[in-house]
């Protein structure tokens, strides 16, 4: 699996655990909002780790939050953001071989990641 792919199959996972979140109540909505969290910092962390440094630091400048901010606003805002401008300019700057190569690297890194939190490749189910 490229590299973009494995980015945007993530996003779609994130996407999901969000829209589950917001109609979520209680103690599920805290289970939900914990893993949104995980699952982002490590999408972030595998993102910054494997495939960033490829690409023009200038075009990746980070969003930074604000004091008081809404979560799954700044998840959204990130998929929007990687999607429209830098995953675009990942297709054009690296060759189909590297984006494998680095679709390896996030997809190992993200894993490893996520079994350390305790969390599985796909959404729990709760």
């Amino acid at each position: 699996m490229d590299a973009v792919t494995a980015i945007l199959d993530d996003h779609r996972l994130l996407e999901e655990l969000a829209e589950r979140l917001s109609d979520a109540h209680g103690s599920t909505r805290a289970r939900l909002a914990a893993e949104l969290e995980i699952r982002f910092r490590v999408h972030d962390a595998a993102e910054k780790t494997c495939v960033h440094p490829v690409l023009d630091s200038a075009e990746l400048a980070a969003e930074q939050p604000k004091a008081a901010w809404d979560f799954t606003e700044h998840v959204r805002r990130h998929i929007a953001v990687e999607e429209r401008a830098i995953l675009p300019v990942l297709l054009r700057a690296v060759s189909p071989d590297r984006l494998r190569e680095l679709g390896q690297d996030f997809e190992t890194w993200r894993v490893e990641l996520l079994d350390r939190a305790g969390l599985h490749w796909s959404v729990q189910a709760i």
